[in-house]
Order: structure tokens, then C-alpha cells, then sequence
């Protein structure tokens, strides 16, 4: 559409510019059968510009570098940079913005760090906290802590003060690493920095205390931060709960989620989960199903739950799509996958088969892990339920499941080497030893 105004405004005798070709660019990019054929349309429309006449402006080369990043095209976005360079355009803070965010998705920091100090170093671009930040999520992303670290503090004596995000974001690096020595330190100087801290600076505490196994500590921060007048949010109630699930903490994940429910946040399938995993790693089994009974039953009331992530996976986004809505509740597969882990390890077939059989009812199929915890539990039942085992491991494979070794060495654990081998011959798979 775009296109074809602007041909009908040339044949009018209408220049329009770059204005204009940037218009078509723009739709360009965003159609196509494919992410890379439509950044690569836009590229040769880009290409097209100077041949008509019309000499591409720093928003030109932006939209397709955007269209690059979308995709991952980091080797194009590198090209196009060098491209802007030649013809004499000054890069400015979205064409950084574009080349850090491909960069974010390869986890490409070594390649992010020469991009920024080349854009950087050119045109008039005030590189500010937020475009600092940019570049220290990447690493973060790329699990070097240590270069993020030093990236912050070099901001300060780069005349440039961090920000909020600044500090937090290099304070995740630490809690994915259960540094709480790196983490403390980092939230120390962030106060000696007169930066506050918010609740996600203190999610990314608990975090840290958790990855070390020490749910103490972790529990100590999300106190710390309700009593310095921080309202925890949903993320901060998440990572607290995944704490206490790999600690086997049921008790106190119970109480968690029921304070988490008390201070009006709606707990999603995430948090759920983590109680039922609490319990099924303390081996009780009908009290982590009671929990995947209770999550059925709000899922089946049409219940909202509060959108949140996994876990802090970043605290800075390239993107601003505003604030995310509430959805409807549902169990996921691995609800029902950590309820039936628990009576696997008792042997507790028929408890596990049922169990995967409601799960299937509600729609969602079983996968490779789940496969392997029915496994499991034939393998410990006494006697073993060899010919189940095979029946089921047969049926996952006509439904077109993926096989892994997982299951496949609980399989061969199950049958013994010869009929394991004969059966995946059989099914034309490979023997996986």
C-alpha cells in the first residue's frame, strides 16, 4: 500500500523525500513471509533510495536495522552500521537501541561492547543511563557478570549517574550466580549511589539467596524490603516461592502463597507449581495433588491470575509494551508432571497414569519428561510393570512424542539391554546407549 502512494505521488510530480520511501520501509519490514524476508526487503528498498534520487536519513537506515534485530540478524545490523558510516549518517540513541537488541538475542556481548563504543564515539548521541543499561543487559544475558559489573561503575566516572535499572540489572547477574557477597556489595553501593532500590532490585536479593540454597537469607531480604516501605509485587512473591520449592519447604511455601493471595495479587500457575513441588520433594504426594486440585478447580472458575515471568530473566526490555493483562488460570503440563514425581518415587503407578490421564483431558499432551516419570514409576513398582512400561513408551511414540536419552535409559533400566534394543529397532529409533 505504502508502495503504491508513493509511485502514484512521483507520477504527480511529488518529491517526498526520505519522509516518504521511510513509509514504505516501514511496511516492508513488517510484512513478508518470513521475519528475514521481510528485513531483507527493506533492505533492498533502502538500497533502491540513492538510485532514486533520495539520499537515506538516519531514520531510513533505523527501521531496518530494527527489522534486522527483530530477527536476530546480527551480522546484517554490523553491515548496515558500517553501511551508515560510509554515507556519512550520524547514528543516534534507536540506532544503538536496534544494534543492542540484536545483539541481546545472540547473547553476543563482545560483539554488543565494539558496537556501542563505535556508535558512541560518533555524531552528536548523549550516551545516557538508559543506553548504558542497553549494553549492560546483554552481558547480563551472557552470563558475564564480571563485564557488567565493570560497566557500571564505569558510568559514574564517565560522568554518567546510574539509574535504578542500571544497578538492578547487574544485581540479577550476581543472583544468577548465587553471588550474595557480589549482590550485597552491588545494593550497597546502589544506596551509597543515593539510587533506590525497588522491588525488583530486592527480588533479584531473594533470588541471589536462593540460587545459594539459603532460604533464610532469602526470606531475611523480602522482610527487608516490606519493612523499608517496598509493596512486593508478583515477580517478588514468584522468586520467593521458587525458593522454597527447591529448599522442599512446603510449609513455608504454603504461607507464602497465602500472603501472596492476602496482599491482592493473583497467583498464577507458576506459583502453584512451586507448592506443589515443595510438597512432592518432601514425598508427599496427595498433599502436592490436593494443591494441583485446588489450581483445577480455579482454573475451572475462570480465575485470573497475574501475569509474571518464570523468574527475573531481565529487568530492562528494548521494547515498551506497557503493562500486561490479566489471563485466565490453567495447570500446565508441569503441574501435573511435579504432582506425579511424587508417587513415582513411591512406585505408585495407577496414582501417576491418573494423573497424566486428567491432564490429557484438560488438553495438554504428555512430553519427554513426563514420559519419563511414568517410566519411573513402573520401574518402581514391585513387581516392575515391564510390559506397561512398553505399552506406554509404544503409545507416546505413535502420538509423535519426542524421545530423549531420559526416558530411554529408564526404558533400558525397565526391559534389560537386548529387549530395550529390539523395541527401539522396531520402532526404527536409535538405540541411545
Amino acid at each position: 500500500g505504502a508502495e503504491r502512494w508513493l509511485r502514484r505521488a512521483q507520477k504527480l510530480g511529488l518529491e517526498l523525500g526520505a519522509s516518504g520511501h521511510n513509509a514504505v520501509l516501514a511496511a516492508l519490514a513488517k510484512q513478508g513471509s518470513g521475519c528475514s524476508d521481510a528485513a531483507k526487503q527493506a533492505e533492498q528498498w533502502l538500497c533502491r533510495m540513492p538510485k532514486e534520487g533520495v539520499d537515506p536519513d538516519v531514520t531510513s537506515f533505523n527501521i531496518v536495522l530494527n527489522a534486522f534485530a527483530r530477527c536476530g540478524m546480527l551480522g546484517d545490523v554490523e553491515g548496515l552500521v558500517e553501511e551508515m558510516s560510509a554515507r556519512g549518517v550520524e547514528p543516534d540513541a534507536a540506532t544503538l537501541s536496534a544494534a543492542m537488541q540484536a545483539c541481546s538475542r545472540g547473547k553476543e556481548a563482545g560483539r554488543a561492547e565494539k558496537l556501542f563504543k563505535s556508535i558512541a564515539s560518533r555524531g552528536s548521541i548523549h550516551t545516557d543511563a538508559v543506553c548504558h543499561n542497553m549494553l549492560i543487559d546483554v552481558f547480563v544475558k551472557a552470563g558475564n557478570a564480571s563485564r557488567a559489573q565493570r560497566w557500571l561503575d564505569g558510568m559514574q566516572s564517565g560522568g554518567v549517574a546510574p539509574s535504578t535499572v542500571s544497578h538492578t540489572t547487574v544485581l540479577h547477574a550476581h543472583a544468577r550466580n548465587g553471588d550474595v557477597d557480589a549482590a550485597e556489595r552491588g545494593l550497597s553501593q546502589m544506596r551509597s549511589d543515593g539510587v533506590a532500590a525497588n522491588a525488583v532490585t530486592y527480588s533479584a536479593m531473594v533470588q541471589a539467596y536462593g540460587k545459594a540454597g539459603d532460604l533464610h537469607g532469602a526470606e531475611k531480604w523480602f522482610s527487608q524490603m516490606i519493612s523499608e516501605g517496598i509493596t512486593p509485587n508478583v515477580v517478588s512473591f514468584s522468586v520467593l516461592l521458587n525458593v522454597c520449592a527447591k529448599s522442599g519447604e512446603a510449609d513455608r511455601a504454603e504461607r507464602w502463597l497465602q500472603a501472596m493471595i492476602h496482599a491482592g495479587f493473583a497467583p498464577n500457575e507458576v506459583c502453584y507449581n512451586n507448592v506443589i513441588d515443595a510438597c512432592a520433594k518432601l514425598g508427599q504426594a496427595e498433599r502436592a495433588e490436593s494443591w494441583l486440585r485446588k489450581l483445577e478447580r480455579e482454573a475451572s472458575a475462570g480465575k485470573m491470575c497475574s501475569p509474571v515471568e518464570d523468574s527475573l530473566t531481565s529487568v530492562f526490555s528494548f521494547s515498551a509494551p506497557g503493562p500486561a493483562q490479566p489471563r485466565r488460570l490453567e495447570p500446565t503440563r508441569q503441574s501435573y508432571t511435579s504432582a506425579a514425581q511424587a508417587y513415582a518415587v513411591q512406585g505408585r503407578w495407577t496414582d501417576v497414569q491418573r494423573l497424566f490421564s486428567d491432564m490429557e483431558t484438560r488438553g495438554t499432551c504428555m512430553d519427554e519428561v513426563s514420559l519419563t516419570v511414568l517410566l519411573s514409576a513402573y520401574a518402581r513398582a514391585r513387581p516392575r510393570e515391564r510390559d506397561r512400561a512398553q505399552a506406554a513408551f509404544r503409545h507416546y511414540h505413535s502420538e509423535g512424542g519426542l524421545i530423549t536419552r531420559p526416558p530411554v535409559r529408564v526404558l533400558r533400566g525397565i526391559l534389560g539391554n537386548k529387549r530395550c534394543s529390539a523395541l527401539l529397532a522396531d520402532l526404527g529409533l536409535d538405540a541411545m546407549d
